[in-house]
């Protein structure tokens, strides 16, 4: 009978212990957070925090760079070859074009090579030509000494001729039979040219120029000073003889 009557009264103190005494004198620190303390309560609450930053960067740059360079270059023609090709292939300086060097094959061909290989002269053009008067027309505008030799005048033939009473044109040799007067509308006129009678002076020959313009045989001089345009390369007589046309 004690017995059951001092169970109950235990746990009443008990009770009344933890509201009133808060506890029971029992240290929060002793009682785990979340758990259930000798006292019935319960631990207190913990807060955690935690703070982790990482970085972490990687460039790689990795760069390359290669060149290559090939260069091939053909072989055109030779000056030599270029500057034989005048007068050994066609016989230009046969042709009335050069009236002073047909005899100085060996001055006019180291005159073009001394040119050419100077740059004067372009080698390809001048040996892939074969029209006479564009060869011969090229060697002479890059070579001085070419101009010297031709110009020569090999008996009084090449040179410009004339006067007003007759007209002006240009001395040729009528024997050699490069240029005939008579068929480029030309007159003959005897007397006025230097050296031998075959030498005679081929006034008012025709000539025509590519671009299609019909003119006459003359001298540079007379022709630019009538105000008109002396085009080289479509008369007999050396460079100063010209195809005198209008201007276009």
């Amino acid at each position: 009978m004690r017995d059951v009557i001092r169970m109950p009264l235990s746990l009443l103190l008990m009770v009344g212990c933890v509201f009133f005494l808060g506890g029971c004198d029992v240290e929060d620190d002793d009682c785990p957070d979340g758990e259930v303390c000798t006292d019935g309560g319960t631990g207190g609450e913990g807060e955690g925090e935690g703070e982790g930053e990482g970085e972490g960067e990687g460039e790689g740059e990795g760069e390359g760079e290669g060149e290559g360079e090939g260069e091939g270059e053909g072989e055109g023609i030779s000056c030599m070859d270029a500057c034989l090709s005048v007068h050994s292939g066609v016989n230009c300086y046969d042709q009335g074009l050069c009236p002073g060097g047909p005899e100085e094959f060996a001055a006019l061909d180291q005159a073009c090579l001394t040119a050419c290989n100077a740059g004067n002269i372009d080698a390809d053009a001048l040996g892939l030509e074969t029209d006479c008067n564009a060869a011969v027309q090229m060697v002479l505008d890059g070579s001085a000494a070419a101009q010297d030799i031709c110009e020569e005048q090999g008996g009084g033939a090449g040179g410009p001729c004339g006067n007003d009473n007759d007209g002006y044109g240009v001395c040729v040799d009528v024997n050699d039979g490069s240029f005939d007067c008579l068929e480029n509308n030309g007159d003959l006129i005897t007397g006025i040219c230097p050296g031998a009678a075959n030498i005679q002076c081929c006034v008012y020959s025709e000539c025509n120029t590519d671009d299609g313009r019909t003119g006459t045989c003359v001298s540079t001089d007379i022709c630019d000073g009538d105000g008109l345009e002396s085009v080289a390369g479509f008369c007999p007589g050396n460079n100063s003889i010209r195809c005198c046309v209008d201007p276009k």
